[in-house]
């Protein structure tokens, strides 16, 4: 449970580390990327603790989310910091556009389960 608990508050950031992963060129690595890659995870899930935790904006807990993953491109990959700011951005979009199926996968499963029902009776949605 823990670990499922772990991986649910860490979601948008392991979906932009893995949307990361599509774009990255994996040819440029820098030397020692391994040791790389695992200190710069640690360090990415250690101080995104705390921007989580903060009293911070939604809008600035994520802008600071980009920001590491942005740093840790450029800590793994030898590119230019143009480069970065494209595999980062594809990242973004990507979690972004994995979110909003998620969403609407959610929306189809309450409407099979008779939620559409609900909606429809309720005195919100009547005049609609």
């Amino acid at each position: 449970m823990l670990i499922l608990s772990f991986l649910f508050s860490k979601q948008v950031l392991l979906g932009m580390l893995l949307g990361a992963c599509l774009f990255v060129p994996w040819n440029q690595r820098r030397t020692y990327f391994c040791l790389r890659l695992v200190l710069s995870v640690a360090a990415l899930m250690a101080v995104s603790g705390f921007i989580d935790n903060s009293p911070a904006l939604t809008w600035t807990r994520l802008l600071l989310n980009t920001l590491l993953i942005y740093l840790q491109i450029l800590v793994c990959f030898d590119c230019s910091l143009l480069h970065a700011v494209f595999y980062t951005t594809c990242a973004l979009c990507r979690t972004a556009y994995h979110q909003q199926v998620g969403l609407y996968a959610c929306v189809l499963a309450a409407a099979d389960t008779g939620l559409d029902e609900f909606l429809c009776h309720s005195p919100a949605f009547a005049a609609v």
